[in-house]
């Protein structure tokens, strides 16, 4: 009786296990992969801090090099801008990411300083910080508020759809191997998504959607929008398109034809152009000016390190377009009159 009562007890646990087992062994195979394939690096070299207006973090103040990037100079207010004078001229503030903040160029060569130096009589403050998503940037209005910014310049959006991005900027901390996980699903689901697109030419994310961040991403830019106290200007992200589908993609259109899994980079191109398209919504519903970057690209060639950061040519390239708009463009001229 107790030899049965044991087997019993014995094929319970079978049961139990072998189950445990099965859900198990993907996570399990993809921590194997992850440490043998996937590098994580230490954080870089470079003191953060938390700052009191909301959950971001920004650079304490002092001098940088990270690598073999040129010297960041970090002011007292946590930016990468000397440090900020009393209100005397028409003030612009520049929000992003790395790429407003400036990756590898010095001080002087990111592409808000560029602006201030094609526009009289203008004081342009970089509040770009590195690793920043529109979730982040719904916390810095406040502070951005603070500052009586006389318009906004918003250039960001790689950093929502990327796939190393995260809903809360790491600080000190590197993100966790689940994390990046949950991260590499979500780019799965993408690639489904891209599939029956390009081969039914139906999209389901509107029925149902599987992208959730995009839902996240435009109540985040409305939200950006409506709580800054002063006017934003949207400026379309540049990436590094190749050359057949860079007009469709600066455009918003639809690019999914012209892509293929083998195609680098595809998952990327494929994502941005969600967030196009969203700017160009909120653009419309609310009556503000986007800018489109297509032709940053005339400058010509060297204008990325990699396929979103900028090199100092670029910089210099992006901010001509944008002076270029705000001296022309005719529904900034309520305001045009106070920046030339």
């Amino acid at each position: 009786m107790n030899v049965t009562n044991g087997a019993k007890t014995v094929m319970k646990k079978r049961y139990i296990a072998i189950p445990l087992i099965i859900l198990l062994t993907p996570y399990l195979m993809w921590m194997l992969f992850s440490y043998i394939v996937i590098a994580f690096k230490d954080p870089v070299n470079i003191k953060l801090k938390k700052v009191d207006y909301g959950d971001y973090y920004k650079c304490e103040p002092g001098v940088y090099t990270l690598g073999k990037s040129a010297p960041y100079t970090i002011n007292s207010k946590g930016f990468r801008n000397k440090e900020f004078a009393k209100k005397e001229k028409f003030r612009v503030i520049c929000m992003g990411a790395s790429s407003t903040m400036g990756l590898q160029s010095e001080d002087w060569e990111t592409w808000p300083s560029r602006l201030e130096q094609s526009l009289n009589n203008v004081e342009v403050i970089n509040c770009g910080l590195g690793g920043l998503s529109s979730f982040h940037h719904v916390a810095m209005v406040e502070e951005i508020n603070s500052y009586e910014p006389d318009l906004v310049l918003y250039y960001a959006g790689y950093n929502d759809h990327s796939i190393v991005a995260v809903e809360r900027y790491p600080g000190p901390e590197r993100i966790s191997r689940l994390a990046f996980f949950k991260l590499w699903m979500r780019w799965k689901k993408t690639q489904l998504r891209f599939l029956i697109m390009k081969y039914s030419g139906y999209d389901i994310e509107p029925l149902t959607p599987i992208d959730r961040w995009l839902l996240r991403y435009r109540a985040n830019l409305e939200s950006i929008v409506k709580d800054l106290d002063a006017p934003i200007i949207i400026i379309t992200q540049a990436l590094n398109y190749p050359a057949d589908i860079r007009e469709t993609a600066m455009e918003g259109g639809d690019i999914t034809a012209k892509l293929n899994l083998a195609y680098r980079d595809w998952q990327v191109y494929f994502r941005h152009m969600d967030i196009l398209k969203i700017q160009k919504r909120i653009s419309k519903k609310y009556g503000i000016l986007i800018v489109n970057t297509g032709e940053f690209y005339d400058g010509g060639d060297e204008l990325f390190y990699d396929i979103v950061h900028l090199t100092p040519k670029g910089n210099k390239c992006l901010a001509e377009v944008i002076a270029e708009e705000i001296s022309s463009n005719r529904q900034l001229n309520p305001i045009k009159k106070r920046i030339l």
